[in-house]
């Protein structure tokens, strides 16, 4: 009874981290008070939204300097056990190096995106985010429960 408290709270922690976001904007946009001297810019009926740039969502990010920073390490560690030599110091500068191209390189290819299209990339996005998420939470749960 203790696990399954236990995962229904995590549950409910993961389902408002992710739901935060919606609600601080839904309620930011209810509490916007506007002074009479300040002048809003309001979209016209036939005009679309100003649209900006696609970039990787910081949880792509995350896991790209993640997975970088597991496989420089580990081949750092097999590379000294053949070398003979420790040289695993190097690792955290490979990796933020490393990270940091990689992120610019997908960052670059998705500011090709025609501007008609990156709403549909940025939800694309969102939707690889939310998948990897979900199987997270579902390796994760699957690892609580008793064999």
């Amino acid at each position: 009874m203790k696990k399954f408290a236990f995962v229904i709270g995590i549950l409910a922690v993961a389902v408002l981290a992710f739901a935060s976001p919606f609600v601080s904007d839904v309620a930011a946009q209810d509490v916007a008070v506007v002074s009479q001297s300040e002048q809003v810019q309001v979209a016209q009926q036939d005009e679309e939204p100003p649209v900006s740039p696609v970039e990787l969502p910081v949880e792509l990010r995350a896991l790209l300097s993640a997975i970088i920073g597991f496989l420089v390490t580990a081949g750092l560690k097999s590379l000294s056990a053949l070398l003979q030599k420790d040289i695993t110091g190097w690792a955290a500068v490979i990796t933020g190096g490393l990270s940091t191209s990689v992120i610019f390189f997908f960052n670059a290819i998705l500011s090709t995106i025609p501007v008609e299209a990156q709403p549909s990339a940025a939800i694309a996005l969102t939707l690889v985010v939310a998948i990897l998420s979900a199987f997270g939470v579902a390796r994760t749960t699957k690892k609580m429960q008793p064999v």
